[in-house]
C-alpha cells in the first residue's frame, strides 16, 4: 500500500473503533429530545411480565417479602452500578 492509503485506511480503523467504542456516548450529545415516561412505564410493563413469568403472579401487597429491604437492597445494587459506569467513563 503506497503511503497515503495506509494513512486512509488506519484512519478509517480509528474512525470504527471510536465509533463502536463510544457511539452510545456519540448519539446521545446530539440535541434530540426524547420523552422518558413511555420508556419508563414500557420498562416497567416488561419488569412486570418477566417478575409473574418468574414467580408465577403480580407483585402484591402482602406477599409475605420484606418491601423496604428489598428495595433497600435494590438501590444499593444501583448504586453499585452507577459508580461502575462512572468509573468507565471516567466522568
Amino acid at each position: 500500500m503506497k503511503r497515503k492509503g495506509k494513512r486512509k485506511y488506519y484512519l478509517f480503523l480509528v474512525l470504527i473503533f471510536l465509533l463502536l467504542y463510544y457511539g452510545e456516548h456519540i448519539t446521545t450529545h446530539f440535541h434530540m429530545r426524547i420523552e422518558i415516561t413511555p420508556l419508563v412505564l414500557a420498562d416497567l410493563k416488561e419488569r412486570s411480565k418477566k417478575g409473574e413469568m418468574e414467580y408465577g403472579e403480580p407483585l402484591t401487597t402482602n406477599n409475605g417479602r420484606e418491601a423496604l429491604q428489598d428495595a433497600y437492597e435494590e438501590v444499593l445494587d444501583l448504586a453499585c452500578y452507577l459508580k461502575q459506569k462512572i468509573i468507565e467513563i471516567g466522568a
